[in-house]
């Protein structure tokens, strides 16, 4: 990432190997996907709202505290994210 120090890019890099190796243990497929292709597989684009309006419906208990300001959008992908991953492992099993 632009600006971002040695010591970071090597911290983040080491954690990205380790999950790496953690996934290749456990014989699961780590799959790259853009956030554009992702997000059209859950039928979303770029638009941060879209993300987090999708967050509060899919985990309607959890939307206050998790999902609840603009800011939580990071969150919001990520969770969904996951989602799309778990439904992936799902299928394939």
């Amino acid at each position: 990432m632009p600006h971002q120090g040695v010591v970071s890019t090597f911290a983040f890099g080491r954690t990205y190997g380790q999950l790496e190796g953690v996934l290749s243990c456990l014989e699961i497929e780590a799959v790259r996907l853009r956030p554009a292709t992702w997000k059209a597989l859950l039928g979303l684009d770029a638009r941060k709202q879209l993300s987090l309006e999708m967050a509060r419906r899919t985990w309607p208990l959890a939307a206050a505290r998790y999902f609840g300001r603009v800011m939580d959008n990071d969150r919001a992908e990520a969770a969904l994210l996951a989602l799309l991953g778990a439904r992936r492992l799902v299928v394939l099993k």
